[in-house]
């Protein structure tokens, strides 16, 4: 395939550089685009195609990576697209004259997306700018990075997981097939094929989870070190036994509130002893004030009764193998 595709980059930051050089050594003839001259130039230095966005209206790739930047705005927080719609402004009548010369271009959204906003704002733009119909005439999927910001390079080169969010087949089994001639025999478990709005849901999932997981542990280590206990090794010992460490399927399940009586309990105990010494634990307190509604919601069957324990709980057998797995990837840590 790599003979008969062309792909182009837009927006050459960090992600897109690290899906630029990585599609570059995979064999493929990729361009790039951008709106920073020293960005270009250095790109340029080392031996990249690399054009001012100015030049778009001129690219004959047949798949596009839109990589531009979508960082928060400083007045609420909230997602910033302006970049985004520049971007877009260029990008929709290039389509316009790629359908008209007869191609079927797609455009593969790489930036990190909230749920729905392709379907709000960003497939709409492309198609008032285009006069043209996504999924139809043009092409569109979003495939969330899962790349991280110090290991780009690295993670686009080796990749461990793939999401496409699909709105047309030709997009989606385009993607699939270059992906498959890197994963090989591993394609069928790496890579996953949803709808456009799933796919945007995972990646914030993830994103917000992992500052959730960090924000947890940080709270709890500053709770200990007020009782003079050492934090950090009660933390690694806590990762090795807890199942929701072992198991990746512990406890996900939207509607499902935990029950029986160690989670409980242990949560109103230490909310308890941190109340008794003026300290507060804020994130725990809206971990027991989620599952107390979800607790009373399903006191009037509104939602399934709560689960002792966590849900799709593994045996000891494969706790076992699991801790032991685990304890070597922790030794590698240290």
């Amino acid at each position: 395939m790599q003979d008969e595709i062309k792909l182009a980059i837009v927006g050459t930051g960090v992600v897109g550089q690290g899906i630029l050089y990585a599609w570059i050594g995979r064999g493929y003839q990729v361009d790039a685009y951008d709106v920073n001259p020293a960005t270009i130039e250095k790109l340029r230095n080392t031996g990249v195609n690399a054009y001012d966005m100015g030049e778009f209206g001129r690219c004959d790739a047949d798949l596009i990576f839109i990589c531009i930047s979508t960082p928060r705005s400083e007045e609420d927080g909230s997602i910033y697209l302006e970049y985004m719609r520049d971007g877009l402004n260029k990008i929709g009548p290039w389509i316009t004259e790629r359908v008209k010369n007869g191609n079927y271009p797609m455009i593969v959204m790489r930036s990190t997306m909230l749920p729905t906003l392709s379907r709000e704002e960003i497939i709409p733009h492309l198609e008032e700018m285009s006069g043209l119909t996504a999924g139809q005439e043009f092409g569109y999927a979003h495939l969330p990075e899962i790349l991280r910001e110090t290991d780009a390079l690295d993670d686009s080169e080796n990749i461990w997981q793939v999401v496409i969010g699909k709105l047309d087949d030709k997009t989606a089994l385009t993607l699939k097939r270059m992906f498959e001639q890197e994963l090989g025999s591993e394609a069928e478990k790496l890579i996953s094929i949803v709808p456009v709005e799933v796919a945007e849901a995972a990646k914030v999932i993830v994103n917000t989870l992992n500052a959730t997981v960090i924000s947890y542990f940080n709270m709890m280590g500053s709770f200990l070190r007020e009782l003079q206990i050492d934090g950090q090794q009660a933390i690694d010992l806590a990762v090795r036994m807890g199942e929701a460490s072992l198991n990746c399927w512990y406890g996900t399940a939207s509607g499902y509130p935990y029950g029986g009586k160690c989670l409980p309990k242990d949560v109103a105990a230490l909310l308890a002893m941190a109340s008794a010494r003026n300290y507060s634990l804020p994130q725990l307190h809206a971990t027991q004030l989620v599952n107390d509604y979800l607790t009373a919601r399903a006191e009037h069957g509104e939602v399934p009764k709560p689960v002792i324990g966590g849900f799709r709980r593994a045996s000891a057998k494969t706790l076992r193998q699991s801790s032991l797995a685990a304890y070597d990837s922790f030794q590698i840590y240290l």
